[in-house]
């Protein structure tokens, strides 16, 4: 997790890189507030369209309008608060110095909160210094982080629905993609990781695609079999929204309650709210963006549509819209049938691309659960 910056100091931080005087590597997008960081990635937009600076505050806030769709009155409320600030070449040193002051008091917050239960783990204190940016004291071979054995294997989360694909990608974890032509399920299967995964973790699932909350919800009743019992077991830590504009605030406020992961789903990524004139960029931004959420701890699931020129074929190619895909997903997958096919047919499940894994190619076949119809059932390849 990292360090929040003061109001003052963000502000002053985005204008040195609007001016040319800082570059954009200055600050980080997780250390600051929704409004200074919808600034922030509106700015590195146009800095990477090869707009010179200084950058026109009207400029900025056309960008942030067409990649967030902000309040144009509040935005541009918010720009004129920089008028009044006159930075230069230290404003860096000035970030470096209150990050290290702010280190410093949760260093010192946390070993007490430790020594008042009668311990100090110098671990955790060390993973908080990593986490917020500070460098090791010493840097040591890899052979002395292993004691007398190897540690197990990590994996992510279970998916005791799917057990092939779970055993495959070694758990829910990274960034997992789910690709194929319309009509085939790639909503009905992330929606089903989704559902399972709820059981450990809180889930915020963005119904960008348009299926709607009463639908959705139907959808559960048919999954529970009608009972109402296992329907609030299932969803008892699950989040349905249907913009993604509030996405900085859901994972803030389960934060409050929930140190560890989160999972978060996209339906879809061709829905995202990007810019029409440059989409291609700003669809990538967004899985950039979604790719440095799993440094916090939060694994995402996103649906993607697939490029007509590759239907038929299971291939890195197939994503729409994104070569950027290739390169942020965990493990990505492409639905397929048989033309002949009609839906109570098997889909066909390849994996195009496993990170944490070994398995690609054709896993298994997915077959829709005549009782519960929104869910997969998995038969062998």
């Amino acid at each position: 997790m990292k360090i929040k910056l003061a109001a003052d100091l963000e502000k002053a931080l985005l204008l040195s890189i609007a001016k040319g005087v800082s570059k954009p590597d200055v600050v980080e997008a997780e250390e600051l507030s929704k409004i200074a960081r919808q600034t922030y990635e509106s700015i590195c937009h146009l800095l990477k369209r090869r707009v010179q600076p200084p950058l026109k505050p009207d400029s900025i806030l056309l960008t942030a309008q067409s990649l967030f769709g902000v309040d144009k009155e509040e935005f541009k409320t918010y720009l004129r608060t920089f008028k009044d600030l006159d930075v230069g070449s230290e404003i860096s040193e000035i970030a470096r110095a209150a990050r290290e002051k702010q280190l410093l008091v949760r260093l010192i917050n946390e070993a007490g909160q430790q020594l008042s239960k009668g311990h100090l783990d110098p671990r955790e204190l060390a993973r908080l210094m990593e986490a917020n940016g500070a460098s090791p004291s010493s840097i040591k071979a890899l052979a002395l982080s292993v004691q007398d054995k190897f540690p197990t294997t990590p994996t992510g989360i279970p998916v005791e629905s799917l057990p092939i694909i779970s055993e495959v990608a070694n758990g829910l974890i990274g960034v997992w993609i789910v690709g194929g032509e319309p009509g085939l399920g790639k909503s009905t299967l992330a929606f089903q990781l989704a559902l399972d995964a709820a059981r450990y973790i809180p889930v915020i699932y963005y119904d960008l695609d348009g299926t709607g909350h009463v639908w959705l919800l139907d959808r559960v009743r048919s999954i529970c079999l009608g009972d109402i019992k296992t329907f609030r077991k299932l969803t008892r830590q699950f989040y349905l929204r249907e913009t993604i504009h509030s996405l900085d605030d859901d994972i803030a406020t389960i934060r409050k309650e929930h140190d560890g992961e989160i999972l978060v789903v996209i339906d879809s990524l061709q829905t995202l709210p990007t810019s029409i004139k440059y989409k291609k960029e700003s669809l990538d931004s967004w899985i950039n963006r979604f790719k440095q959420l799993t440094k916090q701890n939060i694994v995402i699931i996103a649906v993607s549509e697939q490029n007509r020129a590759n239907y038929g074929e299971a291939r890195m190619a197939g994503f729409k819209g994104s070569g950027d895909i290739e390169y942020a997903g965990s493990l990505c997958i492409q639905l397929l049938q048989d033309d002949d096919a009609d839906e109570q047919d098997p889909v066909h499940l390849w994996v195009v691309k496993n990170r944490h894994g070994k398995r690609k190619g054709h896993i298994c076949d997915l077959v829709r659960n005549k009782r519960k119809v929104f869910w997969f059932d998995e038969e062998e390849a």
